[in-house]
């Protein structure tokens, strides 16, 4: 019966394997110390290994080599003789590719960071969109944030699709780009839209995203778009004192003018001298 089934597949496994022993306990434990060490670095680490000038030195990749680095120290009880963990067996097991691959894509998101692209784009797009409203910007950035993590259509889309491909090579037939798209399109249009809703309605418990546009984003705007004027009134349903004036950068106006959120025009400089 089944448990036949199982107690022989157990049994194949402890002569492949072999039992429990005190190898496993200490890379058991080893993990659970990069996890505390995640845990507590902000507040507990980083604050205290800093260069002369205040910048800090350890962050979470730092955190998460050196606990790894002890399993080329620690002696194995297995194999005696030798660590943990070594070269040869690094070599022969560990996907270089897919670290290239993984590697590859952050220095990508960070040069578009660091190169002042994102901010280029950003502010293209906004260009481009008239300024018939102001919103409060989370009702847009937060579904737009949370959708992003909605990426299953292709081998590169996150570190998780990549080990599933570089794993596949074990197979008989390796997966194929066709084969990430074919089941990954369903899915993330699925949650594409049930994450839009639930962000919806999470950011207005939460977050108060229908809320008048807020004065942090207002003093955030890195193009200087955004005036927080002391104009009382009703935004969205509510009694303010001050609220935010969109500047309108355009040709035609260049940010004299700038618009409220009932519509109305008004003028930069008066503000400023109201101010």
């Amino acid at each position: 019966g089944n448990r036949e089934v199982l107690e022989s597949e157990y049994e194949d496994l402890l002569r492949e394997v072999g039992p429990f022993s005190r190898d496993e306990a200490i890379a058991g434990a080893i993990q659970v110390l990069q996890i505390a060490m995640l845990i507590l670095r902000p507040f507990a680490i980083s604050p205290f290994v800093t260069t002369p000038s205040g910048e800090n030195m350890v962050n979470d990749a730092t955190i998460a080599c050196l606990p790894a680095l002890l399993l080329f120290f620690v002696p194995s009880v297995v194999r005696p003789g030798q660590a943990l963990l070594t070269w040869p067996v690094v070599h022969e097991k560990f996907d270089f590719g897919l670290l290239l691959l993984i590697g590859g894509g952050m220095a990508i998101n960070s040069g578009f960071t660091n190169s002042g692209l994102n901010i280029v784009l950003g502010d293209a797009i906004a260009s481009a969109i008239p300024h018939v409203a102001v919103i409060n910007p989370l009702a847009l950035l937060l579904p737009a944030t949370i959708a992003t993590s909605f990426a299953f259509m292709l081998p590169t889309a996150t570190p998780p699709n990549v080990v599933v491909l570089a794993k596949s090579t074990d197979l008989s037939r390796a997966l194929r780009i066709r084969d990430f798209f074919s089941n990954g399109l369903p899915l993330t249009l699925g949650a594409c839209i049930l994450g839009a809703i639930l962000t919806h309605y999470l950011g207005l418990a939460v977050f108060d995203s229908e809320g008048p546009f807020p004065r942090w984003a207002c003093d955030a705007a890195a193009s200087g778009n955004c005036l927080f004027a002391a104009l009382p009134g009703v935004v969205q349903g509510r009694q303010v004192d001050s609220q935010a004036c969109i500047i309108n950068l355009g040709p035609i106006s260049d940010g004299s003018i700038c618009r409220i959120w009932n519509g109305t025009v008004l003028s930069v400089s008066e503000l400023i001298l109201a101010n």
